[in-house]
């Protein structure tokens, strides 16, 4: 649906992030794939806000660090 033309949803510039890694503990293989936003919510600018995981604004390799972050932390979830 976000993907297809004329579709309410639909944006040229959204896009999806495949993120691995190895869990230290168990060695198990985890990934999870990610929607990354195709633009900026601002919500760092709120008192006590921060960049979103997801966030256009971060620099690729920043964002999947992020990314990895969360997943380890999830499990894969």
């Amino acid at each position: 649906m976000v993907k297809r033309p004329g579709s309410r949803l639909y944006s040229d510039e959204l896009c999806y992030e495949q993120i691995a890694a190895v869990d230290p503990a168990s060695g198990e293989h985890i990934s999870r794939q990610y929607r990354i936003r195709c633009g900026c919510c601002l919500y760092f600018k709120t008192e006590g806000g921060s960049f979103c995981d997801t966030c256009v604004l971060l620099e690729p390799e920043d964002r999947r660090a992020r990314l990895v972050t969360h997943l380890m932390q999830n499990g894969g979830a």
